[in-house]
């Protein structure tokens, strides 16, 4: 009110503090005993506390931000700089934090999968806590781009202060451990242990021909080898029957992964109780 009542007075609004008409409108409304005026001009720095912690605001603490937002426990002034609240000196320390490794290429299918799947869990926590009122999206906290970076860096991921560093901290409480446990859950899936000993013999592979390379140039004196040929052997074709059998075993894997999936999802089944509801499955 501070501000704005001045239009009625000199046809125009005051945009600055310490304007002497912004002054002399204070000094009036004190004395008539008027609240104090809390609006973003007459109080910007507050205003851009809120505005810089709105990713941190929940139904918890909502009041609190309205009404004292100095002193909401988590909250950052803006004038802060950002690497510095995270532990890193302007470019010139040290960050405590680890460099991940960004993946090159399409992302694999197990992974997309995976990604879809810690959205959806993610979300059924956001349900659990504010209750499917569209007060507020999950995806706003934690969306499918950052489900796929965590997916990437899946295997540095080796405790839940990686998820959390990932996520950007645990702004819906709970969300951090959600997150984790899903994946150590998915690590132990046919799928997931498939990808991991793909990406096992990957990086061993890679590391043989680091090693091959670097042996090579430390070899000073080569010395040619006539080396006797030998007929190329042909490749065996795999018989029609393991190729049928390959396809309905990843059709067996999609089904259960989507078995589970949907008693988690309309069910609740809790993730350790998948093994005694698929086995209840198939005895039927």
């Amino acid at each position: 009110m501070t501000l704005f009542v001045n239009h009625t007075r000199i046809g125009v609004i005051p945009c600055q503090k310490d304007d002497p008409r912004v002054i002399a409108e204070e000094a009036r409304e004190k004395a008539e005993g008027f609240p104090k005026c809390e609006c973003s001009n007459c109080n910007p720095e507050a205003a851009a506390m809120l505005v810089h912690n709105l990713p941190k605001l929940t139904k918890l603490n909502y009041m609190d931000a309205m009404t004292n937002v100095s002193e909401v426990e988590g909250f950052f002034k803006p004038n802060k700089d950002e690497s510095e609240q995270a532990g890193v000196g302007n470019g010139q320390g040290i960050s405590n934090k680890k460099g991940w490794r960004k993946r090159c290429g399409p992302l694999d299918p197990a992974l997309e999968e995976l990604a879809d799947e810690l959205v959806f869990m993610f979300e059924l926590h956001c349900n659990e806590l504010f209750g499917d009122d569209g007060y507020c999206e999950s995806e706003d906290y934690f969306g499918l781009e950052r489900a796929t970076k965590i997916v990437e860096i899946i295997e540095d991921v080796k405790c839940s202060e990686d998820i959390e560093d990932a996520m950007g901290g645990d702004i819906i409480e709970g969300g951090v451990d959600v997150v984790f446990d899903y994946i150590n859950e998915w690590r132990t899936r046919d799928t997931g242990i498939e990808f991991l000993r793909k990406r096992e013999i990957i990086r061993e592979k890679k590391k043989q021909d680091e090693d091959k390379t670097l042996k090579e140039k430390n070899t000073i004196n080569i010395i040619p080898k006539v080396i006797a040929s030998f007929p190329l052997q042909k490749k065996q074709r795999r018989t029609s029957e393991q190729v049928k059998a390959d396809k309905e075993a990843a059709t067996h894997r999609r089904e259960y992964n989507q078995r589970c999936i949907n008693w988690m999802k309309f069910d609740h089944v809790p993730s350790n109780k998948l093994d005694a509801k698929e086995r209840a499955y198939q005895e039927k």
